[in-house]
């Protein structure tokens, strides 16, 4: 059986999400230089991180069709997936570090609303998605076209 090697796993709303740490290069504080109308988008503005300007995605208004809502403990996930960089809002609290997981296939392949959902782990009893940030990106890209 595949393994997932060492991930980021984070909540959104109650369900707990997994990314492969290759594609996390950092956790960066969370810091908007610019921002979207709220609820008007998948993207909630964007922040400098490593002397790069990026998009801030909204992944829990996507899945979960409900907003990010942020904390002082809010934190960006920085990726680089192919040649895209990109940061994923997420909370402090809700990542945790990554783990050697176990892949299993994704049933839900078909799904067209969560195609960069790819595979999942089973941590702790607790059966966790796991992003293809590729995917993600082309996905959102998609979206705001």
């Amino acid at each position: 059986m595949a393994t997932l090697g060492h991930a980021v796993t984070f909540m959104m709303g109650n369900q707990p999400y997994a990314i492969s740490l290759e594609y996390i290069k950092s956790i960066e504080p969370f810091d908007l230089i610019e921002t979207q109308e709220p609820g008007s988008s998948v993207i909630l503005g964007k922040s400098i991180i490593r002397d790069e300007e990026v998009i801030v995605l909204d992944l829990q208004s996507f899945l979960l069709d409900h907003p990010f809502q942020q904390t002082e403990e809010s934190r960006l996930l920085y990726v680089e997936a192919e040649n895209e960089r990109f940061a994923i809002a997420v909370s402090a609290g809700e990542v945790i570090n990554g783990h050697d997981l176990k892949l299993k296939e994704m049933g839900l392949a078909g799904n067209q609303d969560n195609q960069f959902v790819t595979n999942v782990v089973l941590l702790n009893d607790q059966i966790i998605p796991v992003i293809n940030p590729q995917i993600l990106f082309g996905t959102f890209h998609q979206i705001v076209r």
